[in-house]
């Protein structure tokens, strides 16, 4: 749980729960590039999500894909370390 929030990835798709509904998320309905989550991690900017080619955060309600090597030093930070 993220407060009132809890995320779960599955070979499928992402899905978040506010407490009273679902939102699923794979690559029909957002950039994710596939619907196979590797990982997730949390901090304070948002939600890492990490999938078998590319890294992503759910901030402020968007998707960012993260920049492998621009971002490497805020992957390892955030989604190893968390």
């Amino acid at each position: 749980f993220d407060g009132a929030l809890l995320w779960v990835g599955t070979d499928s798709a992402l899905f978040n729960f506010d407490g009273s509904s679902w939102v699923k998320y794979d690559s029909s309905n957002s950039i994710l590039k596939s619907s196979e989550i590797k990982a997730i991690g949390k901090n304070n900017f948002g939600i890492y999500v990490a999938q078998e080619s590319a890294v992503f955060v759910f901030h402020n309600a968007q998707w960012i894909k993260l920049n492998y090597y621009l971002d490497y030093q805020l992957i390892l930070k955030y989604i190893l370390h968390v």
